[in-house]
């Protein structure tokens, strides 16, 4: 679906799907360890923490879907 919809892109790389797997994973893994290791007990401070970090692994998610797994056609991306 988001080969299609949100990048419009007519193939993904060569290991798209385990390069889009392990991004999941990975975002998963930073977002729970960075918001299980600095809880402090201050609900304003760790839901800031939590969308902070949960914010950055979906922008570094995209990055990788967007210029590695759906690059444009052409582009110099390898």
């Amino acid at each position: 679906a988001q080969k299609r919809f949100a990048f419009r892109a007519e193939t993904g790389g060569a290991r798209a799907m385990g390069i889009y797997a392990a991004t999941q994973v990975a975002s998963l893994a930073v977002v729970s360890t960075v918001s299980s290791r600095f809880v402090s007990q201050d609900f304003m401070r760790d839901t800031a923490l939590y969308l902070g970090t949960a914010g950055a692994a979906a922008v570094v998610s995209y990055l990788i879907c967007r210029f590695v797994i759906f690059r444009s056609p052409g582009s110099d991306a390898q």
